[in-house]
């Protein structure tokens, strides 16, 4: 074997050496996943922040109508909404109707406002019950057992109820719609053969909170129906006898458009406070308690009201 034959087979016999080929990448740290998340987190914080200002920035007036919408939703599109039957849109639409319906909300609003904080309604705070329904702005002063709105068996006012009717009337005679008033009574009953009955009892005391509504600032023309329920309509109607039964509604109702527009250009709400006929009945309400024209009906003398056996 010659020196040549000699190296080349020393030269297999050798194992040869693998070039292992480096791969250049980043695994030497843990990833970006958390500047994600970070992100994320920052972005979550700066939607808090700026709602927590956006409410903080909001007025009363927005708050409330916020919250209303959120108490009655049917009100505001056309699906059932709590307590409310199946309407029309109202606000969602730029139209008359939509301006109609925020004034009931403004109003609803400044009631509930009144109401609440003024130390003078403290105790009977929690008889006037204010709430938008389908058919407008519905307020509702209800008896309570140690707190009434008219004498038992009368339709004579009592000085809580015609300081709460007073309110009303400031704030409803700033607007055009139309009011409807209604009585009601419990399930209480004047003896058989009596000439007064619970029908008279409830018109009665609708037509004087009617005489009141007049005698401050309410116009005339804005009342449009007065009537007496007597016990059909019960509040509470698993207990026809309860003391919240007794009560006096009145509602702002909505205005079509028609009616929006044939009051516009109308006097401006208070016309006619200063009218002398007005001033001598508001006399007549603050000593009296009752005008003479268009008085309630005389109740039988030594007449009580009784429980059905």
């Amino acid at each position: 074997m010659n020196p040549r034959q000699q190296l080349q087979a020393e030269a297999e016999r050798k194992p040869r050496r693998r070039r292992v080929k480096k791969v250049r990448g980043h695994g030497g740290h843990h990833g970006g996943a958390w500047k994600v998340a970070y992100a994320d987190f920052v972005t979550a914080m700066m939607a808090l922040f700026l709602v927590l200002w956006l409410v903080s920035q909001a007025d009363t007036k927005l708050k409330e109508a916020i919250a209303n919408y959120f108490r009655s939703p049917g009100v505001f599109n056309s699906m059932r909404g709590g307590i409310l039957d199946r309407g029309t849109r109202v606000s969602k639409e730029p139209t008359l109707q939509g301006e109609d319906q925020e004034a009931l909300i403004n109003a609803a609003a400044m009631l509930q406002k009144k109401f609440q904080k003024d130390r003078e309604f403290d105790p009977i705070k929690d008889q006037v019950k204010i709430e938008i329904a389908e058919d407008g702005l519905r307020i509702q002063i209800l008896d309570k057992a140690e707190r009434v709105s008219f004498s038992t068996a009368s339709a004579e006012l009592t000085p809580s109820a015609r300081a709460v009717l007073k309110e009303i009337a400031t704030i409803v005679c700033g607007l055009p719609n139309p009011i409807f008033i209604g009585g009601h009574t419990d399930r209480y009953f004047f003896p058989a053969g009596s000439l007064y009955t619970n029908w008279e009892l409830s018109a009665d005391r609708a037509n004087a909170a009617r005489r009141f509504l007049e005698a401050n600032c309410v116009k005339p023309e804005q009342i449009r129906r007065v009537i007496g329920y007597a016990d059909t309509e019960l509040l509470f109607p698993e207990d026809p006898y309860a003391p919240g039964n007794r009560r006096i509604s009145i509602t702002v109702s909505r205005m079509n458009l028609k009616a929006v527009t044939n009051r516009i250009g109308a006097s401006p709400a208070g016309a006619g406070a200063t009218d002398p006929a007005k001033r001598l009945n508001e006399k007549k309400l603050e000593g009296e308690g009752a005008v003479t024209i268009g008085a309630p009906d005389e109740l039988p003398k030594g007449v009580k009201q009784t429980r059905e056996p």
